[in-house]
């Protein structure tokens, strides 16, 4: 595997300016993008059909009053604001409590795993090519029960896609290893039994040391937990419990909470209303301080953090599920102040926090079992950071440019502008939102014209996307298309 790095700078001189930065407090613009699927409970947002915006798929469980309508998918049609078209995948997929979206086979069509409360099942749908249509439903796993939660990964590293599940009962945490990639069979693996009330897993490189670690809730045993992924055998995952008592845990977020380049975690209790977050204190000690944001929002579902107003820390975003409602907790040096973004979002359970328009900031996707709600709910927060020169011209702080080549094979470049001495990361995402790889973390740039040259045949043909962080803001994205 051929992997290099090379930073060529190329300075140019400024005259005299001065740097001014102008916010305001952070607001939302909401937009229904579909008000008629009622108990839908888990979404993922990527873009399926590969032109360039993203789409939905998402679950629907139940309601009081109507049954599960399946598994669907929501063309983004583009516009503005979007319009959509909705196409039903599965609508006899039932009480549906997970949707991950994964190259499951070798035909380079985005499939989905989704896992079926009621039946019992973890599954897979193929995709023929076209996702608006003939999708066909593959069992993994069958008595599987009360399954809930199923993320996917290459765990051991041989090209295909493995699958971590959850099932509440009894309680345990499986993976799914992928045999054999162009037909796909699965070999079985108990990472745990006993984890009464399995509600979710995480799977995230907890430890930074290169492998995909496991962070898993159990709402009935009370626990908050992770397993430690020992490479050298994929069999041996050490258990580490976070929180022995967080009563009605549900659902976890990993994130750096106070920039020490270590993971915390936000997480859901939804037994005492609370929501939560755990600072890593020392991981290798497994030491971890709980820390209250709220007590008082009846039943949380999911919780998970972004900085939506660019100051620099975490914000968290949560919705409940009596009465229904979509709250940020907006984070001002750990001191939190609520915001509402709506009281009448009953049974909210299906939540993505995305930059769907794609503008450089985050935004929220979310979804109300009751009313059936699926609402995008735009970022409208405006942050600009400028340089006056001479003569009163106003000039961008910086500019990322468009890849060269693009598409390419194995090698690009990626070409910046700095207008004043900054600290900048560049990072790679894959079409499921996950970070690949970091090209510069968190590095001092001088003013001046910066290209960064990738080189990776380790990569998949498809659609990528790079993101440009500025003092730890996120202030710019682009896609790029890579083909072998």
């Amino acid at each position: 595997m051929n992997r290099s790095i090379t930073i060529i700078i190329l300075k140019f001189s400024l005259t005299i300016y001065v740097t001014s930065i102008f916010s305001q407090e952070i607001t939302f613009e909401a937009h229904p993008i579909d008000l008629n699927f009622p108990g839908i409970a888990y979404i993922k947002v990527i873009d399926m059909d590969g032109d360039g915006d993203l789409d939905i798929v998402g679950g629907s469980e139940h309601t009081p009053y109507s049954t599960s309508r399946g598994l669907a998918y929501w063309r983004n049609d583009g516009g503005t604001p979007f319009t959509w078209t909705k196409f039903n995948i599965d609508p006899s997929f039932e009480h549906i409590m997970s949707v991950d979206i994964a190259y499951i086979d070798d035909d380079d069509h985005l499939d989905i795993v989704g896992t079926s409360w009621s039946l019992h099942q973890l599954v897979w749908w193929k995709n023929s090519g076209d996702p608006t249509m003939d999708w066909i439903r593959k069992v993994i796993k069958s008595n599987f029960y009360n399954a809930h939660d199923a993320n996917c990964m290459d765990l051991d590293r041989d090209g295909d896609t493995d699958i971590v599940a959850a099932n509440a009962t009894p309680g345990s945490i499986i993976v799914c290893y992928n045999e054999n990639h162009a037909n796909p069979t699965w070999r079985f693996d108990t990472v745990i039994n006993g984890f009464t009330g399995a509600k979710s897993v995480e799977l995230v490189d907890l430890d930074l040391d290169g492998d995909i670690d496991i962070v898993g809730t159990a709402d009935e045993l009370k626990q908050l937990a992770w397993w430690e992924n020992k490479f050298a055998n994929t069999l041996d995952w050490q258990y580490r419990i976070i929180d022995a008592n967080f009563m009605g845990c549900s659902y976890s977020h990993t994130i750096d909470m106070n920039s020490d380049g270590n993971y915390d975690i936000i997480g859901s209790g939804w037994a005492l209303d609370q929501v939560a977050y755990w600072i890593c204190n020392n991981l290798e000690t497994n030491a971890w301080s709980k820390n209250i944001v709220t007590s008082n929002l009846e039943i949380p579902n999911k919780a998970t953090g972004c900085d939506f107003d660019f100051d620099g820390d975490i914000d968290i975003v949560v919705m409940s599920q009596l009465p229904g409602k979509l709250v940020i907790f907006e984070n001002n040096n750990f001191n939190w102040t609520q915001k509402t973004l709506t009281d009448n979002f009953q049974n909210a359970a299906a939540i993505s926090v995305i930059d769907l328009d794609q503008d450089g900031d985050e935004d929220i996707v979310a979804g109300a079992g009751v009313s059936g709600d699926l609402i995008w709910w735009e970022n409208m927060h405006i942050s600009s950071i400028y340089i006056r020169k001479a003569g009163n011209k106003i000039a961008n702080q910086f500019e990322l440019y468009q890849n060269y080549p693009n598409p390419f094979n194995s090698e690009t470049t990626f070409m910046i502008d700095l207008k004043v001495p900054s600290t900048i990361s560049l990072q790679i995402f894959d079409v499921l939102g996950r970070e690949i790889k970091r090209l510069v973390n968190n590095e001092f740039y001088d003013e001046g014209r910066h290209q960064i040259k990738l080189n990776d045949s380790s990569l998949k043909s498809g659609i990528y996307f790079y993101r440009l962080l500025q003092n730890n803001q996120c202030l710019q994205m682009r896609k790029m298309v890579y083909l072998k």
